[in-house]
């Protein structure tokens, strides 16, 4: 998969954007269907660009530094779609809001693993990137149900 550094700093900006504007909307209040639903997209798309990045790294297109300060920005998105997903929630969204959780803590693993070894060309970087993608697909899958 051949991919543009130009493509990854687009796709990064969308998704930088679009968790901004879920962390930033209603902090202080209970989280809701169409909280869940921003957390769970924004969580989908980061889930896609870390398959990305992982996929760019193994293939040795983006340079250690990169990776490093990428994969921080999108730490930190996650944790505030994490922060977003602890709000307390109405009942019928607690059974999707605890598997979202459970998700987004496995995207924050997945990220750290890739932040911490760029320089792998092997297995690690690869596993990263599929678990990344199965990670997409269950996000995608939650915002659905």
């Amino acid at each position: 998969m051949r991919v543009s550094l130009v493509a990854v700093k687009r796709v990064s900006l969308a998704t930088a954007l679009a968790a901004a504007l879920g962390a930033c909307q209603h902090a202080d209040r209970p989280l809701d269907q169409p909280g869940l639903q921003r957390q769970l997209h924004a969580l989908a798309s980061l889930s896609a660009e870390a398959a990305l990045v992982a996929d760019e790294a193994h293939a040795g297109h983006l340079t250690a530094a990169y990776i490093r300060a990428h994969l921080g920005h999108l730490l930190e998105d996650v944790a505030d779609a994490r922060q977003q997903l602890a709000r307390p929630a109405p009942a019928s969204l607690a059974p999707r809001q605890q598997a979202a959780q459970a998700l987004a803590a496995q995207l924050a693993r997945a990220l750290a693993e890739i932040a911490v070894a760029p320089s792998d060309t092997g297995r690690g970087l690869l596993e990263q990137e599929r678990l990344a993608k199965r990670l997409k697909g269950e996000f995608d899958a939650l915002g659905t149900s």
